[in-house]
């Protein structure tokens, strides 16, 4: 779909002139189509519609609270790494038990108001990270939901600095500390493992890296489910490449 063409020489959206949005608002003026916005949402949970996908925008791409609430009432969850974040949710009228709280340096502060809106799972970064929710969670008295953040060791073929899935990336646990940590939260009165979450990287421009995550994702839950737990999520994670320029694959 698209919804930003030019028509006898002038740019418009939504069969709308810029140049008289931009007469009435001024500028600088941003300029979006909840109808773009909101097709793009329609063909990624389609294209996932065989594995009843919750898709989570990520909130630090774009916070405008106008957006976020087009995104919501589209039926759209939201992943957050910050307690602010959360909040914007909040306020866009977005479904709190359905984010995702991921990213690091999670405070105990942001912990609490995260359990408190009951969110569907932090994304946990390291085992001092797991330590600090479950302190949290004890002094709330409630079970706080965790996924383990697990390192999978996969080439994403993309920027040296922007690679987050292998092995060495300050991001996540090894991969093979997972069954360690899953019996940790299995232990652990307040914590409940309800997933598993890797992140490739970004801009990733094949399917190839999701594929292989996604086959080590569910051979890991396989094997936690043999041991007796409850894992029922996969989130996979990274930037899937963008083509900005027409003609380029």
């Amino acid at each position: 779909m698209d919804t930003f063409r030019t028509v006898n020489s002038h740019l418009s959206c939504e069969s709308v002139p810029l140049a008289d949005l931009a007469a009435e608002y001024g500028t600088p003026l941003y300029v979006y189509s909840k109808a773009k916005l909101v097709s793009e949402f329609q063909a990624v949970r389609e294209a996932f519609a065989a594995v009843d996908p919750v898709i989570c925008y990520s909130v630090k791409a774009n916070g405008n609270l106008s957006l976020l609430k087009v995104l919501s009432e589209a039926g759209c969850n939201f992943d957050v790494v910050s307690g602010g974040e959360l909040y914007r949710v909040q306020q866009a009228g977005g479904d709190t038990g359905k984010v995702c709280f991921a990213g690091v340096g999670k405070t105990d502060k942001e912990i609490r108001f995260a359990l408190e809106a009951g969110i569907l799972m932090f994304n946990v970064e390291s085992e001092p990270e797991l330590d600090a929710i479950s302190a949290v969670a004890g002094e709330m008295g409630v079970v706080a939901p965790v996924a383990l953040r697990l390192n999978p060791d996969i080439d994403a073929k993309t920027h040296a600095k922007t690679t987050t899935g292998k092995k060495g990336n300050k991001f996540g646990v090894d991969i093979e500390r997972g069954g360690e940590l899953a019996d940790k939260v299995l232990a652990d009165p307040h914590l409940e493992l309800r997933g598993i979450h890797m992140h490739l990287g970004s801009p990733i421009n094949t399917t190839e890296p999701y594929e292989k995550a996604a086959e080590k994702a569910v051979g890991v839950v396989r094997e936690l489910r043999e041991k007796g737990h409850q894992t029922n999520w996969i989130n996979l994670g990274g930037g899937f490449g963008l083509n900005y320029q027409q003609g380029q694959a």
